[in-house]
């Protein structure tokens, strides 16, 4: 598998993961107002600590990048944004910004091996 496909769908796992915490948080939410639920509630608070340890793994090694490429994968795969909304925010043409996007993914790669 193409290092830059396998870096972005880590990247991609960001978002999987916050909506997986928040639909976790859900079910917490309920399982907290049953007191007969305390062991599954425990799993639960465990599952999504595990979750937001991964988050928080993904955040750290975009932040090790050039502030350039920092940027732009935070933009695009923390905050989420369509990359029109990251070329605006970045002030650069889309060439610009796949290149940059390109360097940044070949840096992560090297960071995560």
């Amino acid at each position: 598998m193409d290092s830059s496909i396998a870096v972005e769908e880590y990247l991609a796992s960001y978002q999987k993961l916050k909506k997986q915490i928040s639909q976790l948080d859900a079910e917490l939410a309920l399982l907290r107002q049953s007191p007969d639920s305390m062991n599954q509630y425990r799993e639960l608070h465990q599952k999504v600590r595990q979750l937001s340890m991964s988050c928080l793994e993904i955040d750290r090694q975009i932040d090790r990048l050039p502030a350039p490429e920092k940027t732009i994968l935070r933009y695009r795969y923390i905050l989420g944004y369509p990359w029109e909304d990251v070329r605006r925010r970045v002030g650069c043409s889309a060439d610009q910004l796949m290149i940059v996007h390109q360097n940044a993914l070949s840096l992560l790669s090297e960071h995560l091996q």
